[in-house]
């Protein structure tokens, strides 16, 4: 079932970041296309796989509702995670990790949610698979439903520096909203930078349903990538120089606070945002990186 909104605006898009992710992406592609409400859009971005990623992805671009991106070079995930975004044009827009899987519900119930409330963002709950699909793991209890949908914006921005990202980054977005916030922002905590910005704009809703299976196995990035820097190189496609890391943790403060300041609150709001994120940031980054910005974060 697809739902045309006013105007020819497709609906919902899809956007498939990855890069050697062979062994699960058929079976991402596949719960995206098992969906109750279908997407206008499947965007897969591959970002120079050398693994036969790129070759399926070629084989199965002749369906009508598959656009593959293919990417020359390896961009970093945020490079191509906003890439596929770019790429879309729909009123509703999520990304979907090459190696997670939806329920079939998955897409009708966070659009129903988005087309009767003012969220910028829907989640449903989500659980933990091993690497042959099987149920391991809940996730429930982690997601603040209350909190996030906060209509004051600084206790949903409190809530999201306090929430593991993956557990929101993957739900669906006002697109739009997403694109005027710049998409995924790169660096140590794009991820929550971005939510960050989508908590500051409006609430972000939970539907109680687990529809969302997040796979855990051994090529998984934080498996993948161990040191600060090599996470940083995967994320952005670029190597750090040896002794900027601690850099990095002042850069993300800088983030969130750009963000506080540009958001369309009121003054005395966003003096509490940036209050909130002096306390609650340092709590994320240890002792060190915490004096660090103590030091050097004035006049950001």
């Amino acid at each position: 079932m697809r739902r045309p909104y006013g105007g020819g605006v497709p609906n919902l898009a899809f956007g498939i970041p990855v890069y050697n992710g062979r062994p699960y992406l058929e079976a991402a592609i596949d719960s995206v296309r098992a969906q109750t409400l279908a997407p206008d859009l499947v965007i897969i971005g591959d970002n120079g796989s050398n693994d036969g990623t790129r070759e399926d992805i070629e084989r199965w671009s002749t369906s009508p509702d598959l656009v593959p991106i293919l990417h020359p070079r390896n961009l970093g995930i945020v490079g191509n995670m906003n890439a596929v975004l770019d790429r879309s044009d729909t009123r509703y827009f999520a990304w979907l990790a090459a190696d997670d899987r939806l329920d079939p519900r998955y897409a009708e119930a966070c659009c129903a949610e988005l087309d009767v409330s003012d969220a910028v963002l829907v989640v449903t709950e989500s659980r933990k698979i091993d690497a042959a699909g099987r149920h391991v793991g809940d996730f429930r209890g982690l997601l603040d439903h209350r909190a996030l949908g906060s209509s004051d914006p600084v206790e949903r921005f409190r809530t999201v520096l306090r929430t593991p990202p993956a557990l929101l980054v993957f739900g669906v977005f006002r697109r739009h909203v997403l694109a005027e916030l710049g998409g995924h922002h790169d660096g140590i905590g794009g991820d929550r930078v971005t939510l960050g910005a989508a908590a500051l704009a409006g609430p972000i809703h939970v539907v109680d349903a687990t529809f969302f299976d997040r796979r855990d196995h051994g090529g998984t990035y934080s498996r993948r990538h161990k040191g600060i820097r090599e996470r940083v190189r995967a994320m952005n496609g670029r190597a750090t120089p040896a002794g900027a890391v601690k850099a990095l943790y002042v850069d993300r403060h800088r983030a969130h606070a750009r963000t506080i300041d540009t958001a369309d609150l009121p003054a005395h709001t966003k003096k509490r945002a940036h209050t909130t994120l002096s306390v609650e940031l340092p709590k994320l980054i240890g002792r060190a990186e915490a004096a660090l910005l103590a030091q050097r974060v004035l006049g950001r």
